[in-house]
């Protein structure tokens, strides 16, 4: 008997030492800058790209990431860790690694424009729609101007309408002047020709961007389609998905917010190169690929550093689970997870996540930072089951300097956002936006969070019964009326 249990106890050891082998077996990879992807991506082998890297990883892996910039969009579909050996994707001990949706536009040739002073032009080959000189972001050229939005910010005219926005006429003499033709699906704004005005401008606006808050909480993207120098009205197009919504009269919410509260309507102009007329402004032409800043003689341009955003995400993930990014630096980028579950964001700084694409002539919602789960839509007080929750978590990051939402948790089930950082939040307020942190689904925690300085009339918005506790949210509705700081409409009030 004694022989027996020996014998069972030998096999028992062997057995858990083939386990603690095959776990010891798992392996972690190394990137760098410096790395090529033919290595084996060891420590001192290292691989070059993030991509490569990830295409390697397995349950229990860590993807170290070693020092230094990385410009890429990594796709990552259907990569599964463990609940017992999630995948990280991290940097090396504490170095510091930066992820840049920019690219450097160098070796500009600049020329005078011929007919506007202090504007130069470079013809720069591709398509950018956020700019940045020596690391400061450059303001769309707009009109009415507006003093950068994050230097001094108690005094800057940035988030003040009445300073830096022009106010609507909504009835003349009883009339409505203001508002929008369903029929047509075209909106019509009157100035009010107080100060300066529209039709001081002497000038067609024909093809200007507008950024259109036509209702206290909503701001749209227009495309100025007439516009008559001299006169006050124009008229503006929507994006193509509107316009079919708008026709239809069943969409009386979407028509009442387009006409709601027109006489609190505000609106400006911005992308062409003759509104360039402050240091702090850039334009850009789609068509032409032309690049133009202002300078009082063109000579400084040529030794300033100038980058141009062109990525939206840097991480673009799709039904993954146990996957974890933590203490990275995104810039001008950020990422994007749709159907995952257990996704941990973590220690991570994101600076310029999104940005519209309004210089490109875009009227589409802008795209911003965004984890979407898979749980079922349920409204009411029958729930989801633990079972079917998605438990994404987004903790301890620092979000700043966004036009859009700083954040979108969407699906989500038991998801968590916790103890994270936002400042400079949704500084337009059109789609994309009009919120400062937007979390949908069942039984999301929203905890001991920071927003502060949102220019949308709804700071968070949470899902259906929601646990909101501990945050600290001031200074938001800057730029839109009729605010809240915490909002859960409808049934999702139910449990919250």
């Amino acid at each position: 008997m004694k022989n027996q249990i020996l014998s069972a106890l030998v096999v028992l050891l062997a057995l858990t030492s083939l386990t603690v082998q095959a776990e010891d077996s798992t392996r972690d990879f190394f990137v760098s800058p410096e790395g090529s992807d033919t290595n084996d991506g060891s420590k001192d082998r290292p691989l070059a790209t993030i991509s490569k890297g990830v295409s390697l990883l397995e349950p229990g892996s860590t993807l170290f990431l070693r020092e230094g910039v990385y410009h890429e969009h990594v796709e990552i579909e259907g990569l599964k860790g463990k609940d017992n050996a999630p995948i990280t994707i991290r940097p090396y001990e504490d170095e510091a690694v930066t992820l840049d949706g920019t690219v450097a536009l160098k070796n500009l040739t600049w020329s005078k424009h011929a007919s506007l002073p202090h504007v130069w032009q470079a013809k720069i080959g591709r398509d950018v729609w956020q700019l940045f000189v020596d690391g400061r972001m450059m303001i769309n050229a707009r009109w009415p101007n507006a003093e950068h939005p994050f230097e001094n910010e108690e005094k800057s005219s940035w988030w003040s309408r009445a300073k830096s926005w022009r106010h609507v006429q909504f009835k003349i003499d009883g009339e409505v002047v203001s508002g929008f033709d369903f029929e047509r699906a075209k909106g019509f704004l009157v100035d009010d020709g107080s100060g300066v005005g529209l039709a001081d401008l002497n000038r067609s606006c024909v093809g200007l961007m507008g950024v259109l808050n036509v209702n206290s909480m909503n701001t749209l993207m227009g495309k100025v389609s007439m516009h008559e120098a001299g006169t006050a009205k124009f008229e503006y197009d929507v994006k193509s998905e509107m316009q079919e919504k708008v026709r239809a009269p069943k969409q009386a919410n979407l028509r009442r917010i387009l006409t709601k509260n027109a006489s609190h309507a505000y609106y400006y102009f911005e992308g062409w190169a003759d509104l360039i007329d402050t240091p702090d402004e850039w334009a850009y032409d789609k068509d032409s690929q032309m690049l133009y800043l202002y300078s009082v003689d063109g000579t400084d341009l040529k030794n300033k550093q100038i980058r141009g955003k062109v990525q939206t995400t840097a991480f673009f993930l799709r039904n993954c689970e146990n996957i974890k990014i933590q203490g990275l630096r995104f810039f001008s980028t950020c990422l994007q997870a749709y159907n995952c579950k257990r996704f941990v964001v973590e220690e991570n700084l994101f600076e310029y996540p999104s940005y519209s694409q309004r210089m490109l002539g875009s009227l589409e919602d802008i795209e911003v930072m965004t984890i979407k789960g898979s749980a079922p839509r349920v409204r009411g007080p029958e729930g989801i089951s633990p079972e079917d929750g998605t438990y994404n978590v987004f903790r301890n990051n620092i979000v700043l300097y966004s036009d859009g939402r700083g954040l979108h948790l969407d699906r989500g089930a038991f998801d968590s956002v916790d103890n994270n950082y936002f400042k400079y939040i949704d500084i337009s307020g059109t789609p994309g936006g009009t919120m400062g942190i937007w979390t949908t689904g069942w039984r999301n925690t929203f905890r001991r969070n920071t927003l502060e300085i949102c220019c949308s009339s709804k700071a968070t918005k949470g899902g259906d019964a929601g646990h909101v506790v501990l945050n600290r949210i001031s200074k938001f509705g800057y730029l839109q009326d009729d605010g809240t700081a915490f909002q859960s409409s409808g049934k999702g009030q139910h449990g919250t």
